[in-house]
């Protein structure tokens, strides 16, 4: 999974985007992730 992350941040650097990138553990579902992002604002 790794290298598609590396190829992703490539392609917005690459193309001038602006993006951040957020690191938590491994989820499952769309429930645990919302959950992370919601706590790390």
């Amino acid at each position: 999974m790794e290298a598609e992350v590396d190829a992703l941040e490539k392609l917005l650097d690459e193309n001038g985007a602006n993006y951040k990138v957020l690191t938590h553990e491994r989820v499952f579902t769309s429930q645990q992730a919302a959950k992370i992002r919601i706590s790390k604002r």
